[in-house]
């Protein structure tokens, strides 16, 4: 359960990251489920939070609404209850942010103001007939209308707004490039990699790629008996690098990875940069100089750690390929949890409010799942 638990809180840079958020307690009787000062949460905008976390993290780990997933042991709880406690911390993250966003007085402008009167139209007319707010499962559930969903798109643009504030070219913290430095030295791995593929790509009768109808290059799988001879080369390239031969050298000529010309310094990867999950895991477990050869679900990787090279989040012979391409977001979004955290433990949560609204009983599908992300 360490992966599980490790997994489900890495993913949680992508989502509801350090955002800010308004007073709910208003909204009709609902009691607040969780305050700090004068800013507060009610107990619907919690259940709401809670249901999307649920839809996220069924999705995320590719589970159905099944009773034995949530009651699964997590190492000691269950998955319901740790993932719980998990999206609680993300949530917290928006009272804080509530809090520090109305103590500094800052407004929402009226650009962003427009932009949330038209996302809101937007979502108003994915049914063609304007009533798919009432219509939505979660949020007949809990009682919520169009005035509880415009609160909710303005907690995204308050999030940004407080970011900018903070952090921006005109903020009150300037993020200088040793910060940066040193947040790409305690974050990133690098690594090279020969990689094999599992499946072949379907061809026409002049060679070229068939494509689907979503526009994706058409595969086929390869028989067993390929598959064996692709691990046994494989192999034989680890024997031959272990005899001296350049790995770069062998990558560029062997490797069936396309974008390989794009990362001929190496391969960077830190949590919530998007890259394939099991390699990152296992490159984050090796040394550098340390080579393994293991398989997944998209075939064979003879991977090797190295050194981080000084300041490669800035040099230009890594800026063709795209594992620095998130490195601004990430670093902004770790710099504002580590601002926000003293203000953490000041957060009060009423149980006997939030216990009401377990994640594995609220409603599953509803419409309003990507304002997580």
């Amino acid at each position: 359960m360490k992966g599980f638990k490790n997994t489900a809180r890495s993913v949680l840079a992508a989502v509801l990251c350090a955002a800010v958020c308004l007073s709910f307690a208003s909204c009709g009787k609902s009691a607040a489920a969780m305050s700090i000062e004068g800013s507060s949460f009610s107990e619907k905008l919690y259940a709401y939070y809670i249901a999307c976390f649920k839809q996220y993290w069924l999705t995320y780990f590719g589970q159905t609404d099944d009773p034995a997933f949530w009651s699964a042991d997590a190492g000691g709880v269950t998955n319901a209850e740790y993932l719980t406690s998990v999206s609680e911390e993300s949530i917290k993250k928006r009272l804080v942010s509530c809090f520090l966003f109305d103590s500094f007085g800052l407004k929402l402008s009226d650009a962003e103001q427009t932009a949330i009167d038209r996302m809101l139209a937007a979502i108003e007319a994915t049914d063609g007939s304007g009533s798919s707010i009432e219509n939505d499962e979660l949020f007949g559930y809990l009682h919520m209308d169009r005035t509880d969903l415009r609160k909710i798109l303005e907690i995204d643009a308050k999030t940004a707004a407080l970011q900018d504030h903070l952090y921006g070219e005109e903020g009150v913290y300037r993020i200088s490039d040793e910060q940066r430095e040193t947040f790409y030295q305690n974050n990133y791995c690098r690594f090279r990699m020969l990689y094999l593929m599992n499946y072949d790509y379907d061809l026409d009768e002049d060679g070229g790629y068939k494509y689907d109808q979503d526009g994706s290059v058409k595969v086929v799988e390869i028989s067993d008996e390929r598959y064996e001879e692709k691990i046994r080369f494989a192999d034989s390239v680890k024997q031959r690098v272990d005899a001296g031969e350049d790995f770069e050298e062998l990558i560029q000529e062997y490797s069936e990875d396309l974008s390989r010309q794009k990362y001929k310094n190496g391969r960077y990867v830190t949590e919530g940069n998007g890259y394939f999950q099991p390699i990152a895991d296992a490159v984050r477990e090796m040394k550098p100089g340390e080579m393994k050869l293991f398989q997944t679900q998209i075939g064979i990787h003879l991977v090797e750690r190295i050194e981080l090279d000084p300041y490669g989040w800035q040099k230009e012979e890594n800026r063709e390929g795209e594992d620095f391409s998130n490195f601004e977001n990430l670093l902004l979004e770790a710099t504002f949890d580590s601002y926000i955290e003293p203000y953490m433990k000041n957060v009060t949560i009423r149980r006997d409010v939030t216990e009401k609204y377990k994640m594995e009983e609220l409603p599953y599908t509803f419409s309003w799942q990507y304002l997580l992300q």
